[in-house]
C-alpha cells in the first residue's frame, strides 16, 4: 500500500483518519456515501485534539480524496 508524504501540520488529522476510516456510512448496494461523524468526534476525543473544527475538516478533504480515487479506478 502507497502512503502519501504527511506534512506535520497535517499528521494529527491523518492518525484520526486511519483510525477512523472504516466508520463509514453506506447506502443501496453498499456504496459509500459519507463517514460517520459520530465516530470522528469519539476518535478525537480518544486521542485529544484540541482544535477539533480544523482536524474535522482536514478528515473529510482526505476522506473526499479516498473515495474520488477510489471511483477514478473502479471506473
Amino acid at each position: 500500500m502507497c502512503q502519501p508524504v504527511i506534512l506535520p501540520r497535517n499528521r494529527e488529522a491523518w492518525r484520526i483518519y486511519q483510525t477512523a476510516q472504516t466508520q463509514v456510512v453506506t447506502a443501496g448496494m453498499g456504496d459509500v456515501i459519507g463517514i460517520n461523524f459520530n465516530a470522528l468526534e469519539f476518535v478525537m476525543e480518544l486521542y485529544g485534539v484540541e482544535n477539533r473544527r480544523e482536524c474535522f475538516e482536514k478528515v473529510n478533504v482526505l476522506f473526499g480524496e479516498y473515495h474520488r480515487v477510489r471511483r477514478e479506478k473502479n471506473g
